[in-house]
């Protein structure tokens, strides 16, 4: 039976590696944080005011102050690890680090190796500008250029934007170039989920680019990544880009539609109408009547027809 870090659950951001059972011979992390009066913390120090290093060299700001509070709670002393972002897990995996206290975001790929918190805080992602520039919506946006943090959540989402936008314009080099970053990126931070968003991205985009088998690679990563993750929406849309890629004598071509639109059984009417398109498309047996009086619902964005 696995057992947790008890300690650790005092509503403050951190994160440990999961232990086994304890016992004489398997002690717990907390077990031998005691006994050898040591709890060692990784100190992301690139991120003021959370942490960083003070004038004298030595890790400071507010993470740093909670494990200071931590191990005095406990009655031991603090080693304080420094790690970049992307080194704080794997810290904690090999041993070199007992907990990390850091703006960790809660993800189902990192819970399966590491135990979380109870969160301490939330941080929000802002437009910041001068306030003589007007931006009051999305709108104000447009022509505007944006700094933003390289290597983070924010950077990825930026991109995932201008990969659909590059689409849309026909742009496909840079969206092509937008939505591997981002699937790069989205896999670093261990957020699979949207990694197979971007890779359905970069499949439709080699689709649009005539490039066909790598359209289909990237349409079968996505659908294995997306099916890991429970995206059953992800997953359709990626077996309906499969089926566009396939040669239309191609049995797989049809197997692909047909597994999209049990998919999206109870998906939206739009949704399901793609599906069905790419059947009808194939020689599927559908009622198109059928089909048509859905699309002639007054809420569907857009008619879509199949006749």
């Amino acid at each position: 039976m696995r057992r947790w870090f008890q300690a650790l659950a005092i509503g403050v951001g951190l994160a440990t590696a999961v232990a086994s059972g304890a016992n004489a011979q398997n002690p717990t992390s907390l077990d031998r944080i005691l006994k050898e009066k040591k709890l060692r913390v990784t100190a992301e120090v690139t991120a003021p005011p959370f942490g960083m290093i003070d004038a004298n060299g030595q890790p400071d700001g507010s993470e740093v102050a909670t494990a200071r509070q931590l191990a005095k709670d406990l009655g031991v002393d603090v080693d304080f690890i420094q790690v970049t972002g992307p080194q704080r897990i794997p810290t904690l995996l090999s041993g070199r680090a007992d907990i990390a206290i850091s703006s960790l975001s809660m993800t189902i790929d990192r819970a399966k190796v590491v135990m979380f918190a109870s969160p301490h805080g939330a941080l929000s992602i802002v437009i910041a500008a001068p306030a003589s520039v007007d931006i009051k919506d999305a709108k104000g946006m447009s022509g505007k250029r944006i700094g933003i943090t390289r290597a983070t959540l924010e950077e990825a989402t930026y991109l995932t934007g201008v990969a659909a936008a590059g689409f849309e314009a026909g742009v496909l080099g840079e969206a092509l170039a937008a939505a591997t970053r981002a699937t790069l990126l989205f896999e670093h931070l261990g957020r699979a989920a949207d990694a197979a968003r971007a890779l359905l991205a970069r499949a439709a985009i080699f689709a649009a680019a005539g490039a066909v088998s790598l359209a289909a690679d990237a349409a079968d990563l996505a659908i294995a990544r997306a099916r890991l993750e429970g995206d059953i929406r992800c997953r359709a849309f990626a077996h309906l880009a499969r089926a566009d890629v396939a040669a239309r004598t191609d049995a797989e071509g049809l197997d692909h539609a047909r597994r999209a639109a049990a998919l999206l059984e109870n998906a939206t009417v739009e949704d399901q109408l793609r599906a069905a398109a790419r059947r009808h498309s194939r020689g599927d047996e559908i009622s198109v009547a059928d089909w048509d009086r859905r699309a002639e619902d007054p809420s569907l964005g857009a008619p879509a027809q199949l006749k």
